[in-house]
């Protein structure tokens, strides 16, 4: 069991540093940002603005949710093989 596993279960999150390249990252970051302001016409004002399944929506986010990588590392900290995208 890896170190970043244990961490997980023990606490329950872990910070996973350099795990996406930083033009994934912005790329996904602008995305998430403009298709949040448009879903909620610029802000109104609540505290929380709830949004989801922008992967539906944005090819960037899409990429970002989809790839690989990322569902290897989450897969490797739960302890099993494959992991189902929920939202």
């Amino acid at each position: 069991m890896t170190s970043d596993r244990v961490a997980f279960e023990r606490d329950g999150w872990v910070l996973l540093r350099q795990v996406a390249a930083p033009e994934l990252l912005q790329r996904t970051r602008d995305a998430l940002m403009r298709e949040a302001l448009a879903r909620c016409h610029g802000g109104n004002g609540a505290a929380f603005m709830p949004v989801g399944n922008l992967w539906r929506t944005d090819p960037r986010c899409a990429e970002f949710v989809h790839h690989p990588h990322f569902a290897a590392l989450a897969a490797g900290l739960l302890g099993c093989e494959r992991v189902r995208l929920y939202h």
